[in-house]
């Protein structure tokens, strides 16, 4: 092989590894999209259900633990320590995101965690507009329940505060839960 080809293989090489590791350092957003299966049922349910077309994204997840942002919306009620989502250890604002099929009446919102030690933000959005928001610091129970009122939203954000690896460890979240019509 030509010494000039070899220089532009190692030459591209090198641009590729770095790349690689610039996006790797950088957390990127993760984005999962569930394709709808269902008929929404008639009145109250859960919008955030996998089978009703959810996009859901995550700043960041604990891959060696196959913490997927996905399960937490798969409605297993009591999840293996596989099935649920996690931040990655050094992700300080840590993020969880619901994007719905379309806009919707929320009322409610259910975040279940094995073990609730971060505060958050809970955030509705319709379009790039907040149109509700509350901040929970006292969740001590295992399924905290939020009344939301967020008419005509397309999206539920849940914002950790307190988390990365000087402040408490990654957070875990089992599922969440979008109700309304």
């Amino acid at each position: 092989m030509p010494r000039r080809v070899r220089l532009a293989l190692a030459s591209s090489a090198a641009v590729l590894a770095a790349g690689l590791i610039r996006f790797a350092l950088a957390h990127p957003t993760l984005e999962v999209r569930f394709p709808r299966a269902a008929a929404d049922p008639p009145g109250r349910h859960d919008l955030a259900d996998f089978r009703y077309g959810p996009v859901v994204r995550a700043s960041s997840a604990a891959w060696a633990e196959h913490a997927h942002p996905g399960y937490v919306v798969d409605r297993v009620a009591a999840p293996s320590s596989r099935e649920a989502w996690a931040s990655a250890a050094d992700d300080a604002a840590p993020w969880l995101e619901v994007e719905l099929d379309r806009p919707r009446a929320i009322d409610e919102v259910v975040l279940a965690r094995p073990v609730p030690a971060h505060p958050y933000k809970l955030e509705c959005f319709a379009r790039a507009t907040v149109v509700a928001s509350t901040f929970v610091s006292d969740d001590r129970g295992a399924r905290g329940r939020h009344p939301l009122a967020c008419p005509g939203a397309d999206r539920v954000r849940v914002t950790f505060a307190g988390a990365g690896p000087d402040r408490g460890g990654p957070v875990r979240v089992d599922e969440l839960e979008v109700w309304g019509s």
